[in-house]
């Protein structure tokens, strides 16, 4: 498995999912989706959650989870930039297949995300380059 395709929900106790490739006929497929549904890791109550790496649809239910009460959740995803983050979970967000306003699609992130790091790998050592704090009054991050 790769360690980005890890969901951890974290409760009195860390418990740890990975995702799972279909077999040779297709099937037994276990995607970062499948945790967000109410059966599965969110119906244990996690405190928060941390996913190795949000890709593509999976960013709306990342958005969504992070917009019901856990906070100090986190998750990666590439970006150039520590402001561009957001109009990058914004683009996987859409590609979730959901038909959802972009206003509305916007206050979501706003209200799930309180800032955004960039990193960048410099000598063999990862160092954070730059930090954005999103602002409650618009969408759009300012950079400090």
């Amino acid at each position: 498995m790769d360690r980005d395709d890890i969901f951890r929900a974290t409760t009195s106790i860390t418990t740890s999912f990975e995702t799972v490739p279909p077999d040779r006929k297709g099937i037994g497929e276990v995607t970062i989706n499948d945790f967000f549904t109410p059966h599965s890791a969110l119906r244990m109550r996690p405190d928060r959650i941390i996913i190795g790496e949000v890709r593509r649809g999976a960013a709306l239910d990342l958005i969504q989870t992070l917009t019901s009460g856990r906070k100090g959740s986190m998750s990666t995803l590439h970006a150039n930039f520590a402001r561009d983050a957001l109009s990058r979970l914004e683009t996987m967000a859409l590609m979730s297949g959901v038909e959802m306003p972009m206003q509305a699609l916007r206050a979501q992130v706003v209200s799930a995300i309180d800032s955004s790091a960039q990193l960048a790998r410099l000598s063999g050592r990862r160092m954070v380059m730059e930090i954005a704090e999103v602002s409650r009054r618009s969408a759009v991050p300012s950079s400090r």
